[in-house]
């Protein structure tokens, strides 16, 4: 049986990158530092449970756990796109690193208390807020553009298999030892992860201009998502689709509880085992029904089985319910992720993964909460059933957008691009301040009048993403033929930088319109002139 997965498994070409280097060596530290973390949620889950907490303060351990990754990753995003990835990850996790040690050291002085942890488990998440954008922009560091996708899948398999191994290794490890010897566990699954980043050597692309600061870079992120589609299109869809679903994680504690120390670690790893089987099979579904297909119609399978789980508590039925969410869980979140790493620009990737992982963690805080304070008021079996309507409604609301589909490489970045042409020879306000004007004149024959204006629009989008902040084109009065795009940049700097983010599939966009023309566009460039 294994033999055939595992056929399987290689006929998707799934394992083409574990051929590079460091993308291996990282992915195995990944997986130990993985069982780590969901042995020790296990632990941290019970520890709760234990103390006879109340449904809201159990599901207040996934709100602690998605909170700090809700307000902090645009900012780290922002950095993982402007400074050095590798040593920000190491800074993040030796964070995490050093909180695990101070649990595990409460633990094993009998000092641990529910709200202890929940405090502790937020300083673990502060660390993972900054380590998350750019351990997943990195990917595209380790392997080729070609590789992106298989290499973004096998990592949500990373993440599925230690979610199948570590909450059983933590329900043994609770049951024979204690869960204190879980928190020492966890804290030497973290050394491996430190060192396997600490070998990396990076082939750093050297960038043209200096980097933003934290709050250009938000804003920036912010003036992407106004005028990128697909940014939007996968936050709303993450945000609802978590709300809706985090039933699972913050109620799933209570249920397991009334059974002996092991089945929570069971269910989590029947999670684990349907999220595998669904990356087997993701590729083949995504081809069968397109990538907005596949999310609205895992969101209806994933509704249906919350309204089972409302309705039905066989322990075995359960079972089989838990890893068919796995296997459509992973459908959704790996579709999203992958479709950020293709259709997003190289150089906003890691806020726009921060943005979608914002989304994603906001809908898990905020879900758990709300379904957390049901279950209190209400009992487990309707909070289940409430959330399974809400999921049906919201994916049939959104069942008509979608989603375009692209090749990874149109979004690399155009070397050719940056062109470093002449500053002004007279002085003027320094590089940061000093709103810079283009015009760029066309001449258009009448037959090709509606291309161009179809082709201007796409450009309207480019220029307004890429830095400028205002946008206008016009048409000559006397000589008709005649179009001018106008656009404001901030700065000099933000001019530069706009060129330098012209991605391939810019480029195209650009030859298209340069083909509609009788002559060559004349540009100009203007400062404005403060007295």
């Amino acid at each position: 049986m294994y033999y055939k997965i595992f056929k399987l498994i290689n006929k998707t070409k799934l394992l083409t990158p574990f051929n590079y280097k460091y993308f291996f060596i990282i992915w195995i530290a990944n997986l130990f530092a993985n069982i780590g973390m969901w042995a020790q949620s296990v632990a941290s889950a019970w520890i709760v449970t234990t103390y006879h907490a109340s449904p809201f303060i159990v599901a207040m351990i996934q709100v602690s756990t998605a909170m700090p990754l809700v307000i902090f990753s645009i900012i780290s995003g922002v950095l993982a796109d402007n400074y050095d990835r590798r040593n920000l990850m190491l800074i993040s996790i030796t964070i995490e690193c050093l909180v695990n040690i101070l649990i595990t050291i409460m633990s094993f002085l009998n000092c641990i208390t529910p709200y202890f942890l929940l405090v502790s488990i937020l300083g673990v998440s502060m660390g993972a807020s900054f380590t998350v954008p750019a351990w997943q922009s990195a990917v595209n560091e380790q392997v080729p553009p070609s590789k992106l996708s298989y290499a973004v899948l096998l990592n949500g398999v990373n993440y599925n298999v230690a979610r199948a191994i570590g909450p059983a290794l933590g329900g043994i490890m609770i049951n024979y030892i204690g869960p204190s010897y879980v928190f020492l566990f966890n804290f030497f699954c973290y050394i491996g992860i430190i060192f396997s980043l600490w070998q990396w050597r990076r082939d750093i692309n050297k960038n043209n201009v200096e980097p933003e600061r934290i709050f250009e870079g938000i804003i920036t992120a912010l003036k992407f998502i106004k005028h990128s589609s697909v940014i939007r299109y996968i936050m709303i869809r993450s945000f609802y689709f978590s709300f809706s679903a985090s039933t699972i994680f913050a109620l799933l504690p209570l249920i397991a509880h009334h059974h002996n120390n092991n089945v929570y670690g069971y269910m989590l790893g029947a999670l684990g085992l349907g999220a595998i089987l669904g990356s087997i099979f993701v590729y083949k579904l995504r081809k069968l029904m397109g990538v907005s297909g596949l999310i609205s119609f895992s969101s209806l399978i994933i509704s249906l089985i919350l309204l089972t789980i409302g309705y039905y508590n066989n322990i075995c039925l359960l079972f089989i319910i838990i890893i068919l969410i796995g296997i459509f869980w992973m459908a959704v979140i790996a579709s999203c992720n992958s479709s950020i790493h293709i259709l997003i620009p190289y150089w906003i990737k890691a806020r726009a993964l921060a943005l979608y992982q914002t989304a994603l963690y906001a809908g898990i805080a905020f879900g758990s909460l709300l379904w957390g304070r049901l279950a209190d008021i209400i009992d487990i079996n309707c909070t289940f059933i409430l959330s399974g309507i809400l999921l049906i409604l919201i994916s049939i609301m959104l069942i008509n957008t979608q989603l375009p589909e692209f090749s990874s490489n149109k979004f690399c970045r155009n070397d050719d691009a940056y062109i470093d042409f002449y500053k002004p020879s007279f002085i003027f306000n320094h590089e940061r301040g000093g709103s810079i004007i283009v015009s760029i004149e066309y001449q258009i024959k009448d037959k090709d009048i509606l291309e161009f204006i179809n082709t201007v629009q796409l450009i309207r989008k480019l220029r307004l993403r890429n830095g400028a902040y205002i946008w206008y084109i016009y048409r000559d009065i006397k000589k008709k033929e005649i179009w001018k795009e106008i656009y404001l940049v901030k700065n000099w700097l933000q001019h530069k930088r706009m060129l330098d983010r012209l991605t391939i599939y810019d480029k195209l966009i650009l030859n298209k319109l340069i083909n509609l023309l009788n002559n060559p566009p004349i540009m100009k460039h203007g400062v404005i002139f403060n007295n």
